[in-house]
């Protein structure tokens, strides 16, 4: 499976691996925050989606409850959404960082 393949490699560099605890069923994104995912339904699917835990999407994944995710003519809108969300993620983290050094 793609993400597992991904999961792997990235730990294999030794880097930070983020783990999926949460799914939208409508196309697959993972997420290991809740609330990220529930941002992702409400903001990309209107809402009119839910969210399993990952062990739960595999299974139906398995069982044909859930679809595979067509690969989608994605849009530039849905493109600068995702960019934003990365770059707001990265300012946040950058914070983080920061704070973490001034306390230590």
């Amino acid at each position: 499976m793609l993400v597992c393949t991904v999961l792997h490699s990235v730990a294999q560099h030794g880097e930070r691996v983020l783990k999926p605890n949460w799914v939208c069923t409508t196309c697959g994104m993972w997420s290991s925050r809740k609330s990220s995912v529930k941002r992702h339904i409400h903001n990309l699917h209107k809402g009119q989606s839910t969210m399993v835990k990952y062990i739960d999407y595999l299974t139906g994944r398995q069982s044909g409850l859930y679809v595979p995710a067509s690969s989608p003519d994605i849009g530039s809108s849905y493109q600068d959404h995702i960019a934003d969300i990365c770059t707001e993620e990265m300012w946040r983290e950058k914070a983080r960082i920061t704070a973490r050094k001034m306390y230590e």
